[in-house]
């Protein structure tokens, strides 16, 4: 290589190594005075937006739409099959109507155990239903029987207390009579046969009399008797009756009890709005399973909720205006939309309200580190139009939230770091103990 190199000149080589690789741009001059001007101004400029501009620290969180009231979630309280479903999506429901029909029967070598037993049960109903119907027919003919006998056995009395009357004064007078003869027979004013007939005829009339007296006795026996029974025989039939309702009751029970077991109907409980439905005809559900989700009431207020660190809390207000952007709708699209905060809580949420939401701190971090504040903010357009569309707010629909804090110039965040030292090297403050 040196032997190569020597055949050509150094001079030649040196020019060679220092010759331009690219092209040489020759700047103009400037004058000093216009470097300082717009330097003054940039720094003027700097020094203007570090004293007089506004910096607003701002926190991203996301949240979760919800209705208010908020939607009840129905479960299922025993394992069975879905037989039946009587509602769909956005219908209006009132109070105790049918949503879902799930079947529990048990089928066996004989049949359908629940449906036999049901059958059963019922005919006993059925039996026991008729007789207590019996019963209350024969207690009514009972009842009115009774009465007329006692209305006829009053008006015998009757008659008989006006017969009495009339022989107790017949016999008085036949008394007199025989008094009278008597007289007339000591002074032979008659014969004996007179006087004995005359006799004959008082004789005649006190039994008559004794007939009739004992007559009214037995009807005036016969009458409390029948009053007795008017109030004994309703009784009676009362007694036998409350027995056989007993029967009745206890199988309603039962059957009710079979129904149950053989199937159940899964009804509204309150008037609202069928959000979703979990479950369809023929699917099998177990015990706590979802069936169906319902917004209760028909006019609801959509609302979001989301959580928000306690360092956060100091920072904002009720009324404060927050961004919002759904998921659902990219704000690449859609754009941001507004809401406002209507409500802070003032404690910490539990674990358990965490839980409750699909969208919280919990779900997001199984065991969150500081404690978290529920907020509730209201959305100024729970509907909006995109392309001749009309596109609704929902339900759990998540949404991530930009919420304004504290806003300071920015020399003060500037100068942070040195407000952390100085609280970290002020000394205890005295206690006022006049305060």
């Amino acid at each position: 290589m040196k032997n190569r190199e020597s055949i050509f000149r150094e001079k030649f080589i040196n020019n060679r190594n220092n010759k331009w690789k690219g092209q040489a741009l020759i700047t103009p001059n400037i004058p000093l005075f216009v470097i300082i001007f717009f330097s003054s101004i940039i720094f003027l400029l700097i020094v203007t937006l570090i004293f007089f501009a506004n910096y607003t620290r701002r926190i991203i969180v996301i949240g979760e739409v919800v209705t208010s009231p908020q939607p009840v979630t129905l479960f299922s309280t025993k394992t069975g099959i879905i037989s039946e479903l009587y509602v769909k999506p956005a219908d209006i429901v009132k109070k105790g109507d049918k949503l879902y029909k799930i079947d529990f029967s048990k089928i066996t070598d004989s049949g359908n155990v629940n449906i036999s037993s049901h059958n059963l049960v019922r005919d006993q109903k059925e039996i026991v239903d008729s007789i207590i119907a019996k019963l209350l027919k024969n207690k009514e003919e009972t009842i009115n029987n009774l009465k007329l006998q006692l209305e006829q056995y009053v008006q015998s009395k009757l008659v008989t207390d006006s017969l009495l009357n009339e022989a107790k004064d017949g016999m008085d007078l036949l008394k007199k009579n025989a008094a009278s003869y008597h007289g007339y027979y000591k002074r032979r004013l008659i014969t004996k046969e007179q006087f004995v007939y005359q006799n004959n005829l008082l004789y005649q009339q006190q039994s008559v009399f004794q007939n009739l007296l004992t007559q009214k006795i037995q009807l005036d026996l016969a009458v409390e008797k029948l009053k007795t029974e008017l109030i004994t025989a309703p009784i009676d039939f009362d007694n036998q009756i409350d027995e056989y309702r007993y029967q009745q009751a206890e199988l309603t029970i039962k059957l009710a009890n079979l129904e149950l077991e053989h199937s159940m109907f899964i009804t509204a409980p309150n008037d609202g709005k069928i959000e979703s439905l979990s479950v369809t005809p023929g699917q099998m559900v177990n015990i706590g399973d979802s069936l169906a989700q319902l917004s209760l009431g028909i006019n609801r207020e959509y609302q979001l909720v989301f959580w928000l660190p306690n360092n956060s809390i100091p920072y904002i207000k009720v009324n404060d205006l927050i961004n919002i952007r759904y998921d659902a709708f990219p704000y690449q699209k859609f754009g941001q939309f507004v809401g406002r905060i209507i409500a802070i809580s003032s404690v910490s949420a539990s674990k358990q309200e965490l839980s409750s939401y699909n969208n919280s701190p919990l779900m997001l971090a199984p065991s969150p580190q500081e404690s978290y504040y529920k907020v509730t903010a209201s959305l100024a357009d729970s509907s909006f139009k995109y392309q001749d569309k009309n596109l609704f707010i929902v339900n759990g629909m998540k949404a991530e939230t930009t919420v304004f804090l504290e806003t300071r110039p920015l020399y003060e965040w500037i100068f942070t770091p040195f407000y952390m030292i100085k609280k970290s090297l002020a000394l205890p403050r005295e206690i006022d103990e006049d305060a």
